[in-house]
């Protein structure tokens, strides 16, 4: 009965994670926008994407916490944080979920830089470790590579690679954690509103499509929706910021396994509100 409760909750947080074997989430921001990680830049850019992180003007914190499904105990958690320097901005991105009788764990330095006004790139390396009850436990390394450009004032692209490099969680080879490409674009289509498109591509998997939508309601409240395919995702959260703290609060809808609420909590004690570094509508 164990390995069969161990394999089930396996099982769904990969379901969660939109079968990517993504260990862990990342900002309630990014899951309200459907998903949509090339084009962020914040504090979890050290997660999503590294090259997000070379535009930050402050030092950067923030904490997410989900609830997968509405299931006690099935809880994903993160922590993202972000210091500029005249090097260019360093970062550090934790992920955890699981049970009792599965965890899984992410933890990486991150790197982002602007080679030019309009160009950024960004790198992580990182470790999982998976710990299976009676089955002992594992630690693996891998690295992830970030660009973004910025077109116009208008238009932001970013692509990220993440896993490059293959590696199999088990010895037999049957389980490997797969390189994923993602490539996005953001739209500003006014002061009060951002369009977001992007595509991922999973080894061994059809192509995802996820789109967002950021709406700022006033200079305080933003309003967040976003939708994914491959099962069908949608999503949607309010961000609210007063000065230098940020909160979002969104919840995702898998068409089968129902709703994943989710919150991010966020500190840049030194960021204006043109370039808030952690969840917000804004960014």
């Amino acid at each position: 009965m164990k390995i069969i409760a161990t394999l089930i909750a396996f099982s769904l947080m990969h379901f969660a994670a939109l079968a990517q074997f993504d260990f862990g989430l990342t900002a309630a921001k990014t899951q309200a926008l459907g998903g949509v990680q090339s084009v962020q830049q914040h504090a979890f850019s050290a997660i999503e994407n590294q090259a997000g992180l070379a535009t930050l003007n402050s030092i950067s914190i923030g904490v997410t916490g989900q609830n997968q499904y509405l299931l006690e105990g099935l809880n994903n958690f993160a922590l993202a944080a972000a210091l500029p320097t005249n090097s260019g901005t360093f970062g550090v991105g934790i992920q955890y979920q699981g049970l009792k009788t599965y965890t899984e764990m992410k933890a990486g330095i991150a790197y982002g830089r602007q080679l030019l006004d309009n160009l950024s790139i960004g790198a992580q390396i990182h470790a999982y470790h998976i710990n299976i009850s009676n089955y002992g436990s594992r630690t693996l390394v891998n690295f992830d590579l970030g660009i973004q450009a910025e077109l116009t004032k208008q238009l932001l692209i970013g692509a990220h690679i993440k896993n490059p490099i293959k590696i199999n969680v088990t010895e037999d080879e049957q389980l490997p954690i797969p390189t994923t490409l993602t490539a996005g674009l953001q739209y500003t289509a006014s002061t009060k509103a951002k369009v977001m498109v992007e595509a991922e591509k999973t080894v061994n998997r059809t192509v995802l499509f996820k789109a967002g939508l950021a709406y700022q309601l006033n200079e305080a409240f933003g309003l967040l929706l976003g939708v994914t395919t491959d099962p069908a995702v949608f999503s949607m959260g309010v961000s609210w910021q007063v000065q230098s703290l940020a909160i979002v609060l969104g919840s995702t809808y898998h068409t089968v396994l129902g709703y994943s609420p989710v919150l991010s909590i966020g500190f840049a004690p030194k960021a204006s509100n043109s370039n808030v570094s952690i969840p917000n509508a804004n960014n």
